[in-house]
Protein backbone atom coordinates (compact mmCIF):
# COMPACT_ATOMS: atom_id res chain seq x y z
CA UNK A 1 0.00 0.00 0.00
CA UNK A 2 2.67 2.55 0.93
CA UNK A 3 4.50 1.92 -2.17
CA UNK A 4 1.41 2.27 -4.56
CA UNK A 5 1.01 6.03 -2.46
CA UNK A 6 4.17 6.69 -2.97
CA UNK A 7 3.76 5.89 -6.79
CA UNK A 8 0.71 7.91 -7.25
CA UNK A 9 2.58 11.24 -5.42
CA UNK A 10 5.47 10.68 -8.00
CA UNK A 11 2.81 10.23 -10.61
CA UNK A 12 1.03 13.22 -9.09
CA UNK A 13 4.42 15.53 -9.58
CA UNK A 14 5.36 14.32 -13.01
CA UNK A 15 2.22 15.80 -13.77
CA UNK A 16 2.17 19.08 -12.12
CA UNK A 17 5.98 19.26 -12.99
CA UNK A 18 5.00 19.04 -16.55
CA UNK A 19 1.87 22.26 -15.96
CA UNK A 20 4.87 24.58 -15.38
CA UNK A 21 4.42 27.61 -17.45
CA UNK A 22 1.44 25.85 -19.09
CA UNK A 23 -1.53 27.92 -18.33
CA UNK A 24 -1.83 30.62 -15.72
CA UNK A 25 -3.45 33.25 -13.76
CA UNK A 26 -0.55 34.90 -12.17
CA UNK A 27 3.28 36.11 -13.70
CA UNK A 28 6.30 36.36 -11.40
CA UNK A 29 8.61 38.41 -13.18
CA UNK A 30 12.38 38.67 -12.23
CA UNK A 31 14.84 41.71 -13.19
CA UNK A 32 18.13 41.18 -13.13
CA UNK A 33 21.79 43.37 -14.82
CA UNK A 34 22.46 41.72 -18.00
CA UNK A 35 25.41 39.23 -17.40
CA UNK A 36 26.83 41.03 -20.61
CA UNK A 37 27.25 44.12 -18.79
CA UNK A 38 30.49 45.33 -17.44
CA UNK A 39 30.98 43.96 -13.20
CA UNK A 40 31.35 48.20 -12.73
CA UNK A 41 28.28 49.18 -13.72
CA UNK A 42 25.58 46.06 -13.15
CA UNK A 43 24.57 47.45 -10.02
CA UNK A 44 23.77 51.07 -11.23
CA UNK A 45 23.26 51.62 -15.06
CA UNK A 46 23.17 47.71 -16.71
CA UNK A 47 20.97 46.71 -18.92
CA UNK A 48 18.28 44.86 -17.03
CA UNK A 49 17.13 41.32 -18.09
CA UNK A 50 13.60 40.23 -17.52
CA UNK A 51 12.49 36.59 -17.11
CA UNK A 52 9.18 36.04 -16.83
CA UNK A 53 7.55 32.69 -15.19
CA UNK A 54 3.62 32.00 -15.51
CA UNK A 55 2.44 30.32 -12.80
CA UNK A 56 -0.55 29.25 -10.88
CA UNK A 57 -1.48 31.31 -7.63
CA UNK A 58 -3.28 29.05 -5.68
CA UNK A 59 0.06 26.74 -5.39
CA UNK A 60 2.19 29.68 -4.37
CA UNK A 61 -0.17 30.27 -1.70
CA UNK A 62 -0.40 27.22 -0.36
CA UNK A 63 3.30 26.71 -0.06
CA UNK A 64 4.10 30.26 0.85
CA UNK A 65 2.37 32.25 4.15
CA UNK A 66 4.01 35.24 1.99
CA UNK A 67 2.67 34.92 -1.06
CA UNK A 68 -0.78 33.90 0.06
CA UNK A 69 -1.36 37.18 1.81
CA UNK A 70 0.06 39.17 -1.34
CA UNK A 71 -2.20 37.00 -4.09
CA UNK A 72 -5.50 37.88 -1.75
CA UNK A 73 -5.38 40.73 -0.47
CA UNK A 74 -6.45 43.01 -2.84
CA UNK A 75 -4.63 46.08 -0.64
CA UNK A 76 -1.35 44.50 -2.50
CA UNK A 77 -0.56 45.64 -6.13
CA UNK A 78 0.52 42.62 -6.71
CA UNK A 79 -2.85 40.86 -6.03
CA UNK A 80 -4.52 43.87 -8.66
CA UNK A 81 -2.31 43.10 -11.24
CA UNK A 82 -1.94 39.01 -10.69
CA UNK A 83 2.00 39.54 -11.57
CA UNK A 84 5.36 40.04 -8.76
CA UNK A 85 8.84 42.00 -10.30
CA UNK A 86 11.59 40.53 -8.02
CA UNK A 87 14.61 42.06 -8.30
CA UNK A 88 17.17 40.68 -5.55
CA UNK A 89 17.65 37.05 -6.68
CA UNK A 90 18.56 35.59 -10.19
CA UNK A 91 16.17 33.80 -12.40
CA UNK A 92 17.46 30.73 -12.09
CA UNK A 93 17.05 30.51 -8.27
CA UNK A 94 13.24 31.95 -8.89
CA UNK A 95 12.92 29.02 -11.14
CA UNK A 96 13.89 26.79 -8.82
CA UNK A 97 11.94 28.48 -6.13
CA UNK A 98 8.68 28.21 -8.64
CA UNK A 99 9.28 24.67 -9.99
CA UNK A 100 9.16 23.09 -6.05
CA UNK A 101 5.81 25.07 -5.78
CA UNK A 102 4.50 22.98 -8.71
CA UNK A 103 6.23 19.86 -8.24
CA UNK A 104 7.71 19.46 -4.42
CA UNK A 105 10.77 18.51 -5.31
CA UNK A 106 14.15 20.33 -6.16
CA UNK A 107 17.13 19.59 -8.77
CA UNK A 108 20.35 19.01 -7.14
CA UNK A 109 22.42 21.85 -7.92
CA UNK A 110 24.86 23.29 -4.67
CA UNK A 111 25.36 26.97 -5.82
CA UNK A 112 22.07 28.19 -6.75
CA UNK A 113 20.66 26.48 -3.93
CA UNK A 114 22.85 28.50 -1.48
CA UNK A 115 20.36 31.15 -3.27
CA UNK A 116 17.48 29.70 -3.29
CA UNK A 117 17.69 28.90 1.05
CA UNK A 118 17.58 32.55 1.16
CA UNK A 119 14.72 32.77 -1.55
CA UNK A 120 12.51 30.11 0.46
CA UNK A 121 13.29 31.75 4.00
CA UNK A 122 12.37 35.13 2.85
CA UNK A 123 8.91 33.57 1.48
CA UNK A 124 8.53 31.46 4.36
CA UNK A 125 8.71 27.88 2.59
CA UNK A 126 10.36 25.68 5.58
CA UNK A 127 10.42 22.67 3.38
CA UNK A 128 12.25 23.56 0.58
CA UNK A 129 14.64 25.74 2.62
CA UNK A 130 15.27 22.92 4.89
CA UNK A 131 15.64 20.44 1.85
CA UNK A 132 18.16 22.97 -0.12
CA UNK A 133 20.29 23.67 3.23
CA UNK A 134 20.81 20.23 3.93
CA UNK A 135 21.75 19.18 0.03
CA UNK A 136 24.10 21.98 0.34
CA UNK A 137 25.93 20.62 3.25
CA UNK A 138 26.54 17.02 1.77
CA UNK A 139 27.87 19.37 -1.16
CA UNK A 140 30.13 21.06 1.16
CA UNK A 141 31.62 17.46 2.81
CA UNK A 142 31.71 15.38 -0.53
CA UNK A 143 32.92 18.70 -2.73
CA UNK A 144 35.05 20.95 -1.19
CA UNK A 145 35.44 22.45 -4.69
CA UNK A 146 32.62 23.99 -4.87
CA UNK A 147 33.23 25.54 -1.15
CA UNK A 148 34.71 28.95 -1.97
CA UNK A 149 31.53 29.77 -4.42
CA UNK A 150 29.26 28.62 -1.79
CA UNK A 151 30.65 31.15 0.85
CA UNK A 152 30.83 33.52 -1.58
CA UNK A 153 27.02 33.38 -2.47
CA UNK A 154 26.02 32.83 1.45
CA UNK A 155 28.43 36.23 2.10
CA UNK A 156 26.15 37.71 -0.48
CA UNK A 157 22.79 36.34 0.47
CA UNK A 158 23.64 37.17 4.88
CA UNK A 159 23.05 32.99 5.59
CA UNK A 160 25.59 33.36 8.48
CA UNK A 161 25.25 29.86 8.98
CA UNK A 162 25.90 28.71 5.20
CA UNK A 163 28.85 31.14 5.14
CA UNK A 164 31.10 29.76 8.64
CA UNK A 165 30.39 26.29 7.26
CA UNK A 166 31.76 26.97 3.79
CA UNK A 167 34.70 28.80 5.43
CA UNK A 168 35.81 26.14 7.82
CA UNK A 169 35.33 23.76 4.67
CA UNK A 170 37.85 25.40 3.18
CA UNK A 171 39.94 25.39 6.07
CA UNK A 172 39.73 21.40 6.21
CA UNK A 173 40.64 21.19 2.78
CA UNK A 174 42.58 24.06 1.13
CA UNK A 175 43.80 21.71 -1.21
CA UNK A 176 40.93 20.85 -2.95
CA UNK A 177 39.07 24.52 -2.25
CA UNK A 178 41.71 26.26 -3.40
CA UNK A 179 42.86 24.61 -6.37
CA UNK A 180 42.12 26.80 -8.98
CA UNK A 181 41.87 30.77 -8.02
CA UNK A 182 38.64 31.23 -6.61
CA UNK A 183 36.42 34.12 -8.03
CA UNK A 184 35.55 35.98 -4.84
CA UNK A 185 35.42 39.69 -4.30
CA UNK A 186 38.70 40.54 -2.76
CA UNK A 187 37.64 41.20 0.68
CA UNK A 188 36.42 37.46 1.16
CA UNK A 189 39.60 36.30 -0.46
CA UNK A 190 41.52 38.36 1.84
CA UNK A 191 39.63 36.97 4.34
CA UNK A 192 40.17 32.96 3.59
CA UNK A 193 43.79 34.11 3.30
CA UNK A 194 44.35 36.22 6.49
CA UNK A 195 42.42 33.61 8.34
CA UNK A 196 44.80 30.64 7.55
CA UNK A 197 47.39 32.85 7.78
CA UNK A 198 46.91 32.95 11.78
CA UNK A 199 45.83 29.40 11.86
CA UNK A 200 49.12 28.88 10.14
CA UNK A 201 51.24 30.94 12.89
CA UNK A 202 49.37 29.69 15.64
CA UNK A 203 50.06 26.12 14.82
CA UNK A 204 53.91 27.82 14.52
CA UNK A 205 54.00 28.77 17.33
CA UNK A 206 52.50 26.19 19.39
CA UNK A 207 54.98 23.70 17.91
CA UNK A 208 57.99 26.10 18.80
CA UNK A 209 56.64 28.20 21.74
CA UNK A 210 59.31 30.78 22.83
CA UNK A 211 61.82 30.34 25.36
CA UNK A 212 61.25 31.94 28.75
CA UNK A 213 63.81 34.01 30.28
Amino acid sequence: MATKAGEDLLSLSGVLTECFGKGSDFTVIVEEPSCDSPRSVRNSEAPVKCTEFKVWSVLLAQWSPVCEKMIRSESYAESQAAQVVIKDFSAGAVEIFLRFMHSGTVGRFAIPLVEVVALADKHQVKALHDACLCFVRQELKSRPAVACEVFASADRFLLADSRTEALDRIFMNPGEALRKRPALDPELLEEILGVRLAVHVRVCASKNPPELG
